[in-house]
């Protein structure tokens, strides 16, 4: 399991608790972020570290 307690901040548009944030496997390779409430996604990482990053700085 991966873990995704450094996801820090909620869903930008709907305010999803960031602890609900799953991390997934990227359809274009590498991973992604996802809201399973609305389905806002981070950027493509190559790892699902990068794609925490991603997601914490959309803020």
């Amino acid at each position: 399991m991966i873990d995704t307690t450094r996801i820090t901040e909620p869903c930008p548009y709907c305010g999803e608790p960031e602890t609900n944030i799953a991390i997934r496997p990227s359809r274009k390779g590498g991973h992604t972020a996802q809201c399973p409430t609305c389905g806002a996604r981070s950027g493509n990482g190559n790892t699902p570290a990068e794609a925490i990053t991603a997601w914490n700085r959309r803020f």
